[in-house]
């Protein structure tokens, strides 16, 4: 989703790397999304049992860098069919 909003690096860095790209760019729900990483990483590779919470909180990560991604989306296309107007 980030590729598609104009985010993605041609270096393919690892998702931390990304994440904290993000961060530093000021992308929409780049918390979230720094979050949803975190959590996959321990579970993944860290060899943490993240748990049914765990697994909600990156579920709800997710759905936040999403929706954040949406919205500006929308404001961007707003913004383009008014003619810069609000």
């Amino acid at each position: 989703a980030y590729a598609r909003a104009g985010y993605a690096d041609e270096d393919r860095p690892g998702p931390l790397d990304f994440a904290e790209r993000l961060r530093r760019e000021g992308a929409p729900g780049a918390e979230a999304a720094a979050r949803a990483v975190e959590l996959y990483l321990r579970a993944r590779f860290g060899g943490e049992a993240i748990g049914e919470d765990g697994r909600a909180e990156m579920a709800d990560a997710l759905a936040e860098a999403r929706a954040a991604l949406r919205a500006a989306r929308a404001g961007r296309r707003e913004l383009t069919t008014t003619g810069g107007r609000a």
